[in-house]
Parts: structure tokens; sequence; C-alpha cells
């Protein structure tokens, strides 16, 4: 049966694309360089994770600690930066290194891109918005499980869609085997790597169905891409469960509904999140009744959305100036001000990218009998990758304890699938601009502006 292309524009890039792509990651690199300078490694967890690479330096053999989502990618990292350092500044050093594993990941997804939207502008304009968002450029220097999870994930799609195009069946087994391999690597780092290989059949099937790959290729990644590393998921989760056996759970449970995020407060926005554009901290609190109350993290105050919007377009935490100005005053200005223009500019790329999303996958419901209505391959890889990432842990939210205090709506979580969409974004805005070429110069205008105020804002 051969195999139709996919409506893809070409891979051509020009001197200035390239110039421009290295000299947002030199940028990137440069933020998350200031980052570091400030400390801003040491957040979440830190001191925890910290205990987990000592154990893991004294005990080489254990590779899990302390519970299911503990994974030893980051540890491993922090224990190599021991003996390179001497023990000097071991995790400051490890922190450098998540920028260039990340900024590798933003060069694998600005490549993949090159596959499927055609416009060079709003390819660099797709790399600048994801790369320097705060929850980015936070999550790529906090000495956190979070920090590696971009390098796999985004090795993944890029595999996959170079694989789609291999010229041969040598090359496509070779693709396949390095998407298994990301895969593999990646629950080294994230729990959330298992429930990708599904999202892969898924897609390769679609693929198939709709003529885009090779009996070859889909062979290869079958093999490779959903069994193998499924296998070894299941395979890690069990040493995972050995090792942590008898150590209590840090994530509590009740799958008849917590009522400390309904349903409600998940999936529809409040009246009251308008408060978000005055972009508060996660440390703010003021009096009420005698008490001390922090209003990001009372049960039911705010929307999953809006603490979604918040926390991807500003340092929600505030690790970027913990030892600038300390946590127990106000964020100060101008960064209190970026970080609300942050907030309000990010609306016109998170609403635009829940729209694209929806019409990717009505147009792939559609597409089952017009293949040629599908759409392009590297807008189903990525979009379907970020859902599959994205949804469990969202969905999850209602039947965790402590879903608001204890931050489990903070986008470091679901920053890959971020990535993702705002790939689909992008790659949206290319297929309107086919018709509508004002939509180029207008976005890639927007995003400079909106990129300007997200690293003003996390800049001390």
């Amino acid at each position: 049966m051969p195999v139709t292309p996919a409506p893809a524009p070409t891979e051509s890039r020009t001197w200035t694309e390239c110039i421009a792509v290295w000299a947002l990651l030199a940028l990137f690199f440069e933020v998350g360089l200031n980052l570091v300078n400030h400390r801003a490694y040491m957040g979440q967890d830190f001191y925890l994770h910290v205990h987990f690479t000592t154990q893991l330096l004294q005990h080489p053999g254990h590779w899990f600690a302390g519970d299911t989502t503990n994974r030893p990618l980051i540890f491993w990292l922090g224990g190599l930066c021991h003996r390179l350092s001497g023990g000097e500044a071991p995790y400051m050093l490890a922190a450098l290194g998540c920028v260039v594993l990340n900024a590798a990941a933003l060069w694998l997804l600005h490549d993949s891109a090159r596959g499927f939207i055609a416009s060079p502008v709003l390819r660099v304009a797709g790399l600048a918005l994801v790369a320097f968002l705060p929850a980015t450029l936070i999550g790529s220097v906090v000495y956190a499980g979070d920090a590696v999870a971009q390098l796999p994930f985004a090795l993944l799609g890029w595999s996959l869609l170079r694989g789609a195009g291999a010229a041969s069946r040598r090359a496509g087994w070779g693709w396949a085997g390095l998407a298994g391999a990301a895969l593999v690597l990646g629950n080294f780092a994230k729990f959330t790597f298992i429930v990708l290989p599904p999202a892969v059949l898924v897609i390769l099937l679609l693929w198939r169905r709709w003529e885009r790959i090779g009996r070859g290729y889909f062979r290869a990644a079958i093999v490779c891409a959903v069994f193998a590393p499924l296998l070894a998921g299941l395979w890690l989760h069990h040493l995972n469960q050995r090792d942590v056996a008898g150590l209590p759970d840090r994530h509590q449970f009740n799958w008849a509904g917590t009522g400390e995020m309904t349903w409600s407060s998940l999936l529809l926005v409040k009246d009251t999140d308008t408060r978000i554009f005055s972009a508060p901290g996660y440390w703010d609190n003021h009096s009420e009744h005698g008490a001390i109350v922090q209003p990001l993290l009372v049960a039911n105050s705010y929307s999953y959305p809006a603490l979604l919007q918040l926390g991807t377009f500003t340092d929600v935490l505030d690790f970027s100036r913990r030892f600038v100005t300390g946590l127990d005053v106000p964020r100060p200005e101008p960064e209190r001000t970026f970080a609300q223009w942050s907030v309000r500019g990010g609306l016109l790329f998170s609403l635009p990218a829940l729209a694209a999303i929806i019409a990717v996958l009505v147009r792939t419901a559609r597409a089952r009998g017009r293949p040629a209505a599908a759409p392009a391959d590297g807008l189903v890889a990525w979009g379907l990758l970020s859902l599959a990432w994205f949804l469990p842990l969202v969905l999850v939210l209602p039947f965790v304890h402590r879903a608001y205090d204890a931050g489990y709506w903070l986008p470091r979580l679901v920053l890959p699938a971020l990535w993702g969409f705002g790939l689909v974004l992008f790659g949206s805005i290319d297929r309107l601009a086919a018709r509508h070429r004002f939509l180029i110069p207008l976005s890639a205008l927007l995003t400079a502006g909106q990129v300007w105020v997200q690293i003003r804002s996390v800049w001390y």
C-alpha cells in the first residue's frame, strides 16, 4: 500500500532562522545562569532531594527513594556533580547542567516544527514563547525531577516525526529505537512517562490509517516505542515498589472525591479568578478574622484554569527572588508589574492554544474516512503526546488530598505538555496564515512583547 505524504511544508531553513534560534538559546542560557546565581535551584523540596541524592551516593544500587513518584535521574545527575566538583556547590553545577539539557530539548522542539510549520518566523516565535515561559525558566533550574523531564519528552516527539519521514527501512528502525530509548530514559526522570506508550500507539495507528507511514516503520515503532518502553516502565515501577516498600506514601487519594478541588473548580472559571491579574504569589498572605490566610492555597478559592494561567506566566513560587528580597516581603517593583502584564498578555496565547487543541482533535476525529483532511503529522503527534501527559495529572486533582496547599496544581508537573500545546498553537496559526498573512507579523510582534515581560518578571 503506498504511503501518502503528510500535508507538511518543506523543512528548509535560512541562515537568519539559524542565527535567531541560537541567539534565543544563548539568551535562555543567560537567563538560566542568572537564576542559578540567585540560587533559584533551591526550589520545592530541595533539602529532601539533597537527602535522596546523598542516599543514592551511599547506596548506588538502591535507585529509588521516598515514594513512587521520585525517580533517580536527577539524583544521578546530582551525584555526578558531587564527584566532578569535589562536593563544592554540586547542586549549582547540576542546575547549570539542567539548563543545558533544557536548551537541547528546546532545539529538538524547534527542529521538529520544521516539518509542519512553514513560516520560519512562526517557528522562531513558538520557540521563544515556550522557552521563556516563567514556568519553563524556573522549571529548568530547580533541582527536581521536572528539570530533566523535558529532554526525553522532546526527543520522543522529534524521533517519532523523523521516523515517519525516514527514507529507508533501516533508518525507520533507527528512529523508532531512539524514540523507545527516549521513553525508557524518561521513566528514570518522571513517573508520568509510563502513560506515553499508549499515546504513541494511537499516533501510529492514526498515521497508518491515513497511509502516512509504511508497514516497516509502523512495525518498528510498535516494537521499539510502544512495547519495549512499556515493559521497561513496568519493570522500573516494580523495582520502585520494591525499594520504597514500607515507606509512607506522600500522595494520599480519596477516589470518592476530597471536596478540596471540586469538578467545577477544575473545569470552570470563577468570578473571583480575576484576582490572578494582580499576579499574586504562592506565599502571599493576609490576616482574616485573626488568622493568616494564603488565598492561593485555600480550597476552591481559585479555579484550576486560573491557577494554570498564573503559574505558567509568572514565577508564582518566587524562587527567582528568594535570596534577593526574601519571601517575607511582597514581590517588588518593577518585577511585580511585569508579572501582571505577563499573566494578562498570556491570555492572548493560552486561549488560542485551547482552541487549537480542540480544533486538532475535531479534525482528527473527522478524518477517519478522509485522510487528506487530517492534521499534519506534527500537530497530531505533539497534540496527543501532550494531552496524554496533561490529562492524567489534571483529572486526578479532585481525588488527591491537599490539591491546593501542596501545590499539585503547579504547572511544573505538566510543563512538557505546555511545550507541546505551544507547538500546536503556532502550527495552527501557520495553517490559518496561508489565507491570512497578517497573522505572521502580528504573532511575532505579540510574542516578542510577551517574551520581554516574561523575562523581566524573573530578572533580579
